[in-house]
């Protein structure tokens, strides 16, 4: 995933690759954080990429969980 913050204290980290485990919701996260520079704890679930952006390492997770329903019947 290519990430881009246009402000200008994330400069020094352009073209830098960050390994950390992503899911999808940390998209969310790191949207509204990125909008308004500020997130509510209590509104969205806390994973947003906006620290990597600015060279931070965050307290981050140490594994991801990932859950896949497959049905048959509902293909049909």
């Amino acid at each position: 995933m290519n990430l881009f913050d246009h402000h200008t204290d994330a400069d020094s980290n352009r073209d830098t690759v960050c390994n950390a485990l992503l899911v999808s919701i940390d998209l969310a996260a790191t949207f509204i954080e990125a909008a308004s520079r500020f997130m509510p704890d209590h509104i969205v679930e806390r994973c947003s990429l906006v620290p990597w952006l600015n060279e931070e390492t965050p307290v981050w997770r140490h594994y991801v969980i990932s859950e896949l329903i497959f049905q048959s019947d509902l293909l049909q």
